[in-house]
């Protein structure tokens, strides 16, 4: 199954993720691009594991001027938004509270206290921290999942991130340009730059759409 094969049952879940090896050039007939933490600022098309396909470069010129275009598309980039009425300094920040509020709603007493202090920790005290740290210290200093709750977390974690990355680029400015000048391309998270798994994030696809829908019907009006 290549990456840019539909699923032909429409009732699977939108949001799963597609694993898959290093892509090789011209899987699908639009562009590629491929993003994650240490991504350097090539031009659109000429970044390992991207192709520009069928599509002209000229397509991308607006996308090529924004510096660290690959590094807004991922979750590690700063730039500050609300989610469920909570201001929080990027993406990452935000999902990992999702994570602790998550335990806490499976949670009773003391218990949920915890976890609801620790998911308070990302909106205040852990929003100076960058990177990888924001991973760190959400598994070295908070509460475990027991196995039960591992097993729920899995089965609605990607519909978090996607609610978690809506808010994003309907709220940063950079983001949703940055987004919306990806036109039609194929958006792929690699998982590590020196690993050869890759995530298709199709949720981001599809908040691009609603973003360009949107545009659309506010230029009509």
């Amino acid at each position: 199954m290549s990456l840019c094969e539909k699923y032909e049952n429409e009732d699977v879940d939108r949001f799963r993720w597609f694993l898959y090896k290093e892509p090789s050039v011209g899987t699908c007939d639009n562009a590629r691009f491929v993003f994650h933490s240490e991504s350097g600022n090539e031009p659109p098309g000429c970044a390992k594991g991207e192709s520009l396909n069928n599509d002209p470069p000229h397509l991308y010129e607006k996308l090529a001027k924004i510096d660290n275009w690959r590094k807004v598309l991922y979750n590690f980039w700063r730039e500050p938004f609300e989610h469920a009425a909570i201001l929080y300094m990027s993406a990452a920040h935000a999902y990992n509270a999702q994570y602790f509020l998550f335990m806490a709603d499976m949670r009773s007493d003391e218990k949920r206290r915890e976890a609801l202090r620790h998911a308070k920790k990302f909106a205040v005290e852990f929003s100076t921290l960058t990177g990888s740290q924001i991973h760190k210290v959400g598994k070295a200093d908070g509460p475990r999942l027991t196995a039960y709750e591992a097993k729920k977390w899995e089965m609605i974690s990607e519909e978090k991130l996607a609610e978690v990355v809506q808010s994003k680029f309907r709220q940063c400015d950079i983001a949703k340009t940055v987004l919306l000048h990806t036109g039609r391309s194929t958006l792929v998270h690699r998982m590590h730059e020196s690993a050869r798994l890759y995530h298709w994030w199709s949720f981001l696809e599809d908040v691009r759409e609603e973003l360009r829908e949107e545009e659309s019907s506010n230029v009509s009006i």
